[in-house]
């Protein structure tokens, strides 16, 4: 049984010598892994140490960049600002050259316009000089031809004096056929004023015949028998009477 015991504890002693020499070997590896993580440690707080001053860094850059764009900004500001008072003064500069362009233009034509009136005034002072020399002309032939009309004058003189005396005695003529047309105008009117007057009177005489004519025929036709003679005087009368306005007429 002590043999058995023995055995036991030796067996026992084995196994705990086995757990411990594992418990070694694990607190070996425990203390490795502690130091692989006292040195992982060290360096994360290395790497945090760095990582802060690169968050520090970073965080300042940051605001340098910031500060940066603000400014940035504002340029931008204030060169659109300026692109913006550019793009006035380049409008202001094409309306302007726009408006040299047609001045330009305008004064072109100026030109052109001066230079078609110099022409014109140079055509017409060469046509006035030509002009000028068949005026000369002219008078030169016009005062030969006075000459020769003075020459001439004395004929034409007495001529004339024969013409005025024709055109007096024509004149006389005409006054007398003038007034002897008159006084047959003013006979001829005074006639005519006679023949209406005749007419007038000869019209007033038929309508008393004819009213006589038709009083004694109803007088004929209302008394039986009637009187003849006096229905055979009325149209015999009539009938003078109307010959007289006609030879009156």
């Amino acid at each position: 049984e002590l043999r058995g015991r023995l055995d036991e504890l030796a067996a026992e002693r084995e196994r705990v010598r086995g757990e411990l020499e594992q418990h070694a070997r694990t607190a070996a590896e425990t203390d490795t892994a502690l130091a692989a993580a006292r040195r992982d440690r060290a360096q994360l707080a290395d790497q945090v140490t760095e990582l802060t001053g690169s968050l520090q860094s970073a965080l300042d850059e940051a605001k340098r960049l910031r500060a940066a764009l603000v400014t940035a900004q504002a340029a931008e500001k204030s060169v659109r600002d300026q692109a913006t008072t550019m793009a006035a003064e380049l409008r202001q500069q094409r309306l302007r050259l726009e408006e040299v362009a047609a001045e330009r233009a305008d004064a072109l034509q100026d030109a052109d316009q001066a230079r078609a009136e110099t022409r014109a005034e140079h055509t017409a002072r060469v046509k006035a000089e030509q002009q000028a020399r068949d005026a000369r002309d002219q008078i030169s032939d016009a005062l030969l031809q006075r000459d020769r009309a003075l020459e001439t004058t004395g004929s034409a003189h007495e001529r004339l004096d024969q013409t005025r005396t024709a055109l007096a005695e024509q004149q006389a003529e005409a006054a007398r056929q003038a007034r002897l047309a008159d006084e047959l105008q003013a006979k001829v009117s005074m006639l005519i004023a006679e023949r209406d007057a005749a007419r007038a009177e000869a019209e007033r005489a038929r309508r008393s015949v004819d009213q006589f004519i038709a009083d004694q025929r109803r007088g004929a036709d209302g008394v039986p028998g009637g009187a003849p003679g006096l229905r055979a005087v009325g149209p015999q009368a009539a009938g003078r009477t109307e010959d007289r306005a006609e030879d009156r007429t």
